[in-house]
């Protein structure tokens, strides 16, 4: 009896998370299908040009954003401002829906074009009072039907493209935002983003500034993931005046609406939208409206404990190897590093936990560290930063994506955040 029992009671279990994943694979359905539904009024009014059509598809405060030229719209602004061609056909393919709790976006590839290319569309849903409700629309860059009809900007390689920029597509470091150090001899330069975590980059000018990166090292060197550097320990009595914090009030996102964005082409497994703000990587979730800094290649981050407020500053690091987009929206970001990042990334590994150097003898010691706008025009690095804003970057995406030089037999025509580079010259 006991044997059978058993048995029922695993058959049972089986049963009801059988009858339970049906009922919300049945759900998911049916939000996927009223998702579309609200996709479809919404491009049926854009091609009949009557935007009381679609007055019950957004909330209050929708916004669209045409990705090809900046522009930003209210609902009601959209016409006459987008002309779509008479075959205009929404939803020609590749759709994906993705449905978190109350949450949702919809991708999808919009024709605009007889020759069928077309853009990329994200919207994002949320779900208000039993209905869905659109928060965001937003195409990215153009996408073309095919090999044989890609653009210019797509036959071009990603160098041509940055050899082509315009002088108004770079920018200058800004002095006061850049942060110089010494690696064995070798110059890194970091560029700061006080649009990200304000507090932090303030903090660290003046743990800077008070010379207390100077005689403070690098102390971890973990293969695949980060280096990390910390200050110079702290002499018997001594402590940090009190312009500079001990620690601070995590800056993991920030407000979407006060930074310039753009987004990628192919959509982000990590967050809803990804793209660049000012050279930074990053990602966006229109539904809460915030934006955070992602670990890419030589973003650089702010080390904690367990506490989410125990960083200050005084511990960073710099990810070397994979990108470890899990730690996204868990670090206040403050910068990357846009030259020396040979200087960080070849040093030896550490042999402790988490690639921690065993001994002080093995720490690299950190030399004359200042910051840009307390050093003459000179001592400067005459580094240029590609404008993400601008065309060129965007041309650059395109390119990225679109690998046709010989070598490639299967080109993916897909190109992940961190696979996209920044120039800098």
């Amino acid at each position: 009896m006991k044997s059978l029992s058993v048995r029922c009671a695993r058959s049972c279990l089986v049963a009801v998370l059988v009858a339970f994943a049906t009922q919300a694979s049945a759900q998911d359905a049916t939000d996927r299908d009223r998702l579309l539904a609200k996709v479809e009024q919404f491009n049926a009014a854009i091609r009949e040009g009557d935007v009381d059509k679609y007055a019950d598809v957004f909330v209050e405060d929708f916004v669209f954003t045409w990705s090809r030229d900046g522009q930003v719209w209210s609902p009601e602004s959209i016409f006459p401002n987008v002309v779509l061609t008479p075959d205009y056909s929404p939803l020609v393919d590749e759709v994906v829906v993705r449905i978190n709790g109350d949450a949702a976006v919809v991708n999808y590839r919009s024709r605009t074009n007889a020759d069928d290319s077309g853009v990329r569309v994200t919207f994002s849903f949320a779900r208000v009072d039993g209905q869905w409700k659109a928060q965001a629309y937003q195409t990215t860059a153009v996408v073309e039907a095919d090999a044989g009809a890609q653009s210019e900007t797509a036959r071009r390689t990603a160098q041509e493209v940055i050899d082509a920029a315009p002088d108004d597509a770079w920018r200058e470091l800004d002095p006061d935002n850049t942060l110089y150090f010494g690696v064995a001899g070798e110059r890194v330069v970091v560029e700061l983003a006080p649009e990200f975590a304000p507090a932090h980059v303030e903090n660290i000018k003046a743990l800077v500034r008070g010379g207390y990166l100077d005689g403070g090292a690098i102390n971890r060197a973990q293969d695949n993931y980060v280096v990390q550097w910390g200050t110079r320990p702290l002499a018997d009595g001594e402590s940090f005046p009190d312009d500079i914090a001990r620690s601070l009030p995590a800056e993991f996102e920030v407000a979407a609406a006060e930074l310039p964005f753009t987004p990628i082409v192919d959509g982000d497994v990590y967050a809803p939208e990804a793209g660049f703000v000012r050279g930074f990587p990053a990602g966006r979730d229109p539904a809460s409206g915030v934006t955070w800094m992602a670990h890419c290649y030589g973003v650089v981050g702010v080390a904690r404990g367990n506490d989410p407020d125990s960083g200050s500053g005084s511990a960073l690091y710099v990810v070397i190897g994979h990108s470890p987009r899990h730690l996204d929206r868990n670090l206040s970001m403050v910068g990357r590093v846009v030259s020396g990042m040979e200087h960080l990334s070849t040093l030896p590994r550490g042999t402790s936990a988490l690639g921690r150097y065993a001994s002080r003898e093995e720490w690299v010691p950190l030399e004359e560290a200042r910051l840009g706008s307390d050093m003459s025009p000179e001592e400067r690095a005459p580094l240029e930063i590609m404008r993400t804003e601008s065309q060129s970057f965007r041309d650059l995406v395109v390119a990225s994506r679109s690998r046709h030089e010989d070598f490639f037999v299967f080109p993916t025509n897909r190109v992940g955040l961190c696979n996209v580079r920044v120039p800098v010259r």
